[in-house]
């Protein structure tokens, strides 16, 4: 019987498992990301945190500027526009990650963006 009590609970956990593995996906991904991304930003601080002795005082500051340099090392300058790239790259492809994956979410934003355009519609007449 296609539509049996047995059938129709076998369908449901195979959802739900379904459902389950797809989340667990979702969630790896974002916590890999999440690593990834982080992981950067403490490295960055960790070099940061050991030169700073010597990049901070105000003399050195003074000095350096007289001389048209930096206070810190250029490199230092390279790796926090790359820690920046990653902490933006982070936030954005969690998005894309949500839409991707997430059909609920998919639905929700569409409303949201039908419901935000109407409101716009009726704000320029």
């Amino acid at each position: 019987l296609p539509d049996s009590p047995e059938n129709i609970r076998r369908r449901q956990r195979s959802l739900l498992k379904r459902r389950r593995e797809k989340s667990s996906l979702i969630l790896f991904a974002i916590v890999i990301l999440f690593i990834v991304c982080q992981s950067f930003r403490v490295s960055f601080k960790i070099i940061e945190i050991s030169l700073i002795e010597d990049h901070v005082s105000l003399e050195v500051f003074y000095f350096c500027h007289k001389h048209g340099r930096h206070s810190v090392p250029p490199y230092l300058i390279c790796i926090s526009h790359f820690n920046h790239i990653f902490l933006v790259l982070n936030s954005a492809l969690n998005f894309f990650l949500y839409c991707w994956v997430g059909r609920r979410f998919r639905m929700e934003l569409k409303s949201f963006i039908s419901t935000a355009k109407c409101g716009l519609t009726g704000l320029t007449e």
